[in-house]
């Protein structure tokens, strides 16, 4: 248990992941700095990482190795010894497996058990743990795990909520429990100071970032570029696909439709960007594209990256999603639009070459939007007011 007298340091806190890399944006980048500023002794314990690695970075201890080369007892063993080393009072892990290890380890530490927080940004399971399963596994597997996170959730003391319909059901089924919303926000110092891009009244260059696969819109996205060619041929196009294939499969259906594509579209493929430098790199383009299909799990989850897009003052075009027309003002800076029509998504986009004015107003309004709202500043505070209760 934390003491609250002003005069001791806070005590010391580890994020304990078994789906993110120790330099997770959320965790390493905002998350911890906070923790770390305020006093506490800071660690990021991550079983998803290419390879082994102890190290300090900017005061927070970083501890990693590769758990899928190696069975879950196993990997509950190496996190276990992994939090023995840092002692901590307060545990927040960010998946179901994180909590099984943090309960694990105040099972056998019963005089100095650590407050666990289950910071929530992820459907449990999601649709990616129930790819490429016949219809009767993935009923099965869809259970045990939903199961299995209700399960260990009811051995959290509190819960960190990345959005509103992550609620669901935590909240019904555990309303004691202290719970806090912590959205995605970022820090607007890790970006390039604002700077107004030429209107796209010739050339375009449209951005899309993230998990390219058919699912989270990488195909709907070039059927787009092939039908703007085509009611607009004059206009020069050019794509920056940032991100990665989540399996060979999704690659192979992308290179299917790319090679159909007309030859005066200019296609540039780059991989995953470190955390700053894809910050940077968001101000390339004029306007980013995040086509990804309706289905019940992606219309009721809040795309990070739709904040990113406003902090470097880009509008967007999303997929007509229900968390993304609720809990944005999406309007102010871009549109929302039917993933599968590719003519009126490029209809869109060819507003913003026919009326510069229309383009100027959207970048303004983005980036005023994340320096008065979508920032880490307005919703820190709020982060380590909830820690601290503990």
């Amino acid at each position: 248990m934390l003491l609250k007298s002003e005069n001791i340091m806070p005590g010391n806190a580890a994020f304990l992941t078994t789906a993110h890399t120790p330099y997770s944006e959320r965790i390493f980048y905002h998350q911890a700095p906070e923790l770390h500023k305020a006093g506490y002794r800071v660690s990021v314990i991550s079983s998803f990482f290419s390879s082994e690695k102890v190290v300090s970075e900017n005061g927070i201890r970083i501890i990693a190795f590769d758990g899928n080369i190696i069975g879950r007892k196993e990997k509950t063993t190496r996190l276990l010894q992994a939090l023995k080393s840092e002692a901590p009072d307060i545990i927040i892990c960010s998946e179901p497996m994180a909590i099984h290890a943090a309960r694990q380890y105040n099972r056998l530490n019963r005089n100095t058990a650590a407050r666990i927080i289950y910071d929530i940004t992820e459907w449990f399971p999601s649709y990616k743990h129930l790819k490429n399963k016949t219809f009767i596994k993935k009923l099965q597997l869809a259970v045990t795990l939903f199961f299995f996170n209700l399960y260990e959730s009811a051995f959290a003391d509190g819960f960190i909520f990345g959005e509103k319909f992550k609620r669901f059901p935590y909240k019904i089924l555990f309303p004691a429990k202290k719970n806090v919303t912590i959205p995605y926000y970022p820090d607007l110092s890790f970006f390039e100071p604002y700077t107004k891009l030429p209107a796209p009244e010739k050339e375009i260059i449209i951005g899309f970032t993230g998990n390219l696969s058919p699912e989270k819109g990488s195909v709907n996205f070039l059927h787009v570029l092939e039908k703007l060619h085509e009611l607009k041929p004059a206009l020069r196009i050019r794509a920056i696909l940032t991100g990665f294939f989540p399996a060979d499969r999704d690659l192979q259906i992308f290179r299917a439709v790319l090679k159909n594509l007309p030859g005066e579209i200019q296609i540039e493929q780059r991989g995953w960007l470190p955390f700053r430098e894809f910050n940077r790199a968001l101000s390339e383009a004029h306007i980013y594209l995040d086509l990804r299909i309706k289905n019940a799990e992606n219309n009721h989850v809040l795309p990070i990256k739709i904040f990113y897009y406003a902090a470097a003052g880009r509008p967007v075009i999303y997929s007509d999603l229900k968390a993304v027309r609720e809990q944005t003002e999406i309007q102010e800076f871009g549109f929302l639009a039917d993933p599968g029509n590719a003519a009126g998504v490029a209809a869109l986009i060819i507003r913003y070459t026919d009326e510069p004015g229309l383009y100027q107003k959207h970048c303004k309004q983005a980036r005023e939007l994340a320096e008065k709202k979508y920032n880490w500043d307005r919703i820190s505070s709020s982060f380590l007011t909830f820690v601290n209760s503990f």
